[in-house]
């Protein structure tokens, strides 16, 4: 597991012992923080506006940032990391494609959205290779590699009032949209003719795609895990909530910043990250389904 800390230093743990491997400084403050066997990735920000891009690449797994060659992408601002390609969007919204291979960078151009600053990216995501936005108002953008732009597919339409203001993507253009509502139940919204799912979350502060399941966060606290293949075929209600508070009753700020999981034999691992806590939580298959796979 990689934690990152307000002191700007990496813990790298062990994930079945909880032992500390190691711990690594961090060479800019950063705003977001990816890491993975092929590289590092920061959003950094200088001054009150502008903001940038650091990508490390890996000689091994095991580099720290230090021993990395680095590659800077000026005024990025958005981004999506998949194995060894992240994805990067500036501030006159061109996606660049960041490869670390053969132990250097290769840039390409992915293409450019012609839309306004009024509308602007929100989301990045890539599904089968190709690479999805969403935009503040909910336009749902389509790489078009022939001509190196993006299209508009179609738009998600949320009202203004509901005050839409953190997108995330998942499968290959559903949303999950944080918006201001006094309902705090997550609804559901399926359109049969574009076959897409939205998902209407009061207050989300974060989200994750882990197969067919979506782990939604919240701030009061509250992880709901939707089954999307489910939902989409019975318009169900999400299949489960938990809250962090039932766990640990001395979290004092119960907002959850991020959510991870990691896939252990029979079981999954879903690491929940508050301001000042990490939880483990340790999901099993239920007994009748593991004597399948013993």
């Amino acid at each position: 597991m990689i934690l990152k800390t307000e002191a700007d230093t990496v813990h790298y743990y062990n994930i079945k012992t909880f032992q500390l491997v190691k711990v690594t400084k961090t060479q800019n403050k950063g705003l977001d923080y990816t890491e993975n066997d092929y590289m590092i990735v920061t959003l950094t920000q200088s001054g009150d506006t502008q903001r940038g891009i650091y990508l490390y690449g890996k000689p091994v797994s095991s580099s720290t940032m230090i021993q990395n060659k680095s590659h800077y992408v000026e005024t990025g601002f958005l981004f999506t990391l998949e194995e060894n390609v992240c994805y990067v969007v500036t501030a006159t919204f061109v996606v660049w494609g960041c490869t670390w291979v053969n132990d250097r960078w290769e840039v390409r151009l992915v293409g450019r959205y012609y839309g306004s600053d009024y509308d602007r990216p929100a989301a990045i995501h890539v599904y089968e290779r190709v690479v999805y936005m969403v935009t503040k108002y909910g336009f749902v953008l389509r790489e078009i590699a022939e001509t190196k732009n993006f299209h508009r597919v179609f738009n998600y339409s949320i009202p203004q009032h509901k005050g839409a203001c953190k997108w995330v993507l998942f499968h290959k253009y559903d949303v999950a949209v944080a918006v201001k509502t006094k309902n705090r139940r997550v609804s559901i919204c399926y359109d049969r003719e574009t076959n897409h799912m939205r998902l209407e979350c009061p207050n989300m502060s974060c989200a994750t795609e882990h197969g067919h399941v979506v782990f939604l966060g919240f701030r009061s606290g509250r992880i709901i895990i939707c089954l999307t293949n489910k939902t989409l075929k019975k318009g169900s209600r999400p299949e489960r909530t938990l809250r962090v508070q039932d766990f640990d009753n001395t979290i004092k700020d119960p907002k959850i910043l991020a959510i991870d999981v990691f896939e252990d034999k029979l079981s999954h691992h879903l690491f929940v990250a508050t301001k000042d806590r990490v939880l483990q939580l340790h999901i099993k298959y239920p007994p009748k389904i593991a004597r399948l796979f013993a």
